[in-house]
């Protein structure tokens, strides 16, 4: 054993994170900004074809909400701007208003793009990703 490092050095590790950032800000971002906001039902879409178009699926998905929730959350509270809150925000009101069961408590596992129940199962693991990416959002 050389007793050397296999980590790369502080110079390399910046530029990698240089080179990410960047790709979140050019090209990540501005396509979630410019294709993902369901502005007619709420909540976002998240189902594109290989060229970036909407692939005209019609249904939302519990995890992929949050997923989105959680990354916009994420990407707000990291300094990347005001339109990430109110992406933010626009996906929590439809989880709130749309998703949830609000007779028997939880959130519909699936539902098409108005929001109309497609499986109304509840998994705990969906429950518990909507919980965290909602406290994440909130609790900046």
């Amino acid at each position: 054993m050389s007793g050397k490092s296999d980590m790369p050095d502080e110079t390399v590790l910046r530029s990698y994170r240089d080179e990410i950032n960047a790709y979140l800000v050019n090209k990540l971002l501005p396509f979630w900004f410019e294709r993902s906001k369901d502005q007619e039902t709420g909540g976002f879409i998240t189902h594109f074809d290989k060229h970036g178009n909407d692939s005209g699926e019609d249904e939302k998905s519990l995890i992929a909400q949050t997923r989105m929730l959680y990354s916009f959350s994420s990407a707000f509270r990291s300094g990347y701007g005001s339109m990430c809150k109110e992406f933010a925000k626009h996906g929590l009101d439809f989880l709130v208003n749309r998703m949830r069961d609000h007779r028997n408590g939880g959130f519909f596992r699936l539902v098409n793009r108005r929001g109309d129940i497609l499986i109304g199962d509840k998994i705990l693991f969906s429950r518990a990703t909507f919980l965290l990416t909602s406290f994440f959002f909130i609790f900046k």
